[in-house]
């Protein structure tokens, strides 16, 4: 989505953040927020984040959402598996607190997709 401005990473972070409950109780747990732009349209937690990251694709699929204008927002690494799966869905944006793989990023490159991470306390690292 070119509406959102890197600025706004730290926002939708936040708001990932302040629904990471589990997450912040016992950091075992993996955490995803799906966005348009900077408006939260669903929120998962699950203990694998690969079902964080399904359980979003799911929700926009059964409310029939295009994944072009969406980002998502997660707190697990940016692995060549997550990063294929956002890929295959076509979502433009992934952002995470945690750090991309060399093979995610790889992954991010050849599909034309932007990967932001370890997006805190107003730092990003932009992989592409």
């Amino acid at each position: 989505d070119d509406s959102i401005q890197p600025d706004m990473y730290f926002t939708i972070m936040a708001m990932l953040e302040s629904r990471a409950i589990l997450f912040r109780e016992t950091g075992a747990v993996h955490s995803g927020l799906l966005c348009q732009g900077v408006r939260p349209i669903h929120f998962a937690e699950d203990i694998s984040r690969h079902h964080v990251f399904l359980k979003l694709v799911g929700y926009s699929l059964l409310h029939s959402l295009p994944s072009s204008d969406k980002t998502i927002a997660l707190t697990c690494r940016l692995t060549e598996s997550i990063v294929t799966k956002g890929a295959n869905w076509g979502v433009g944006l992934m952002l995470s607190r945690s750090a991309a793989t060399s093979a995610g990023i790889a992954v991010a490159q050849a599909a034309g997709m932007h990967l932001v991470g370890f997006i805190r306390d107003h730092s990003m690292n932009c992989y592409c």
